[in-house]
């Protein structure tokens, strides 16, 4: 089994998340802390924020 998760496209449109995911988009080994620091907890609304996941089994 490999797992695979996205994030859906609310992401472009949350403004406490979309400065980490561009961030990480334009760096994946950005550091852990920059990532913290770019994320707005303030702005954060949960209702607009989903993460999918997909399973694909092999045999």
């Amino acid at each position: 089994m490999t797992p695979y998760y996205s994030l859906s496209s609310s992401v472009v449109n949350n403004e406490a998340i979309k400065p980490v995911y561009d961030l990480y988009m334009k760096d994946p080994q950005v550091s852990t802390e920059k990532l913290r620091a770019a994320y707005n907890e303030q702005a954060f609304d949960p209702t607009t924020f989903e993460v999918v996941y997909k399973f694909i089994y092999e045999r």
